[in-house]
């Protein structure tokens, strides 16, 4: 640290009479107060509050763990981090410290950096040799740097997701303007850009429900958006119908197909493979409901036919008008009276005919015991 051992002694106690250290005869060590500064320092960042939830539902998606980091001098320090559940994984939190040379996301995050400041940065901290990779050349640094840093494609797409990041903070609006001074306001005529930009407005603001009435795909573009995200759907072949929510424009896809079509061309393969899950088994319990309650209405017309149907032949032997039908008829009355529960198949194997012949004959006895 460069500091006297009696200046640091003396900023040593001053922090143990704050109570962000504690000490033991010679020795100091930290206690759980000291996370009441790094704390203040997230809280202060609107940006991650808004984030987590976005990277949340991105390692849903992808399996593996995202995180979000800030440059501080030479190094990165995590500032948000959701790990996904693996055999091995690596132990990084909010905090941890990596130099920025050696790690993508430091790269990336220099590679934003203007050419005076990177300048300057790299004459303050000078690369330093980690591996026998490490590339400590300051020109073949900044040769790597400027083939990491964002292809126009990918700042076409940032422009047209974060035109209007007055919200989001300092970090979003540098990124933004640097993408819109690139890019200029995104055309997105590149099918790529396209669905970069229908993944990133799903993962962002999009729900896919299942109710009674059928299924839902909700799109929430961020403010300013809304009339780009409807071009661009319609553009990819969809029909979205709008509604207004809460002051904020709902972009909603409702046909089961153009939903799965959707997902598709998102790269949402797991949210498509429990949705097309889902429906599959929707549709089955569907068609499984109509068989038996079609099954239901055939048995019950059934019972009430061949009740109506022995009704007739009482009555017709009560008057006497049954004796003087044709033998056919009669032979049909009395099959249905020994085997009230048969079908019309069944007499028909008793009789020795057919199933038409046989309703015929059953519905002369109908008609006889109606007049």
């Amino acid at each position: 640290t460069g500091l006297t051992r009696a200046g640091a002694r003396r900023i040593l106690l001053t922090l143990e009479g704050l109570g962000y250290v504690t000490s033991q005869g010679r020795q100091f060590s930290l206690t759980p107060k000291i996370l009441d500064l790094g704390f203040a320092y997230l809280s202060s960042l609107p940006l991650w509050n808004l984030a987590e939830p976005v990277m949340e539902r991105l390692v849903e998606e992808v399996k593996e763990s995202c995180s979000a980091a800030v440059l501080d001098g030479a190094d990165i320090v995590y500032v948000l981090r959701v790990p996904t559940h693996k055999i091995m994984s690596i132990n990084l939190g909010i905090g941890s410290r990596l130099p920025a040379q050696c790690t993508s996301m430091g790269r990336t995050l220099l590679a934003e950096l203007d050419e005076p400041s990177l300048d300057a940065l790299l004459h303050e901290y000078p690369p330093q040799r980690r591996t026998a990779r490490t590339i400590v050349d300051i020109a073949s640094l900044k040769a790597e740097l400027a083939r990491v840093r964002p292809a126009d494609c990918d700042r076409r797409v940032l422009a047209a997701l974060l035109p209007r990041a007055k919200h989001l903070g300092a970090p979003a609006r540098r990124l933004a303007h640097a993408a819109e001074l690139v890019g200029g306001r995104a055309s997105l005529r590149r099918e790529c850009c396209r669905r970069t930009y229908l993944r990133g407005l799903f993962l962002a603001g999009g729900s896919v429900s299942a109710g009674p009435s059928g299924y839902l795909l909700e799109l929430r573009p961020p403010r300013g958006e809304a009339t780009r995200s409807r071009a661009v759907l319609e553009r990819e072949g969809f029909a979205p119908r709008a509604r207004v929510r809460r002051g904020r424009q709902v972009l909603m896809l409702r046909a089961a197909d153009e939903i799965a079509s959707f997902l598709r061309h998102a790269g949402a393969g797991e949210t498509l493979l429990r949705f097309e899950t889902r429906r599959v088994s929707r549709e089955m319990r569907g068609r499984t409901n109509a068989s038996v309650n079609a099954d239901g209405a055939n048995l019950a017309r059934a019972v009430r036919a061949a009740c109506d149907q022995i009704e007739a032949v009482h009555a017709l032997a009560e008057s006497g008008r049954l004796a003087r039908m044709p033998l056919e008829v009669r032979a049909a009355a009395a099959a249905r009276l020994r085997a009230p529960e048969a079908t019309l198949s069944e007499l028909a194997a008793r009789l020795e005919t057919t199933k038409w012949v046989v309703r015929q004959r059953l519905r002369r006895l109908t008609r006889e015991a109606a007049r």
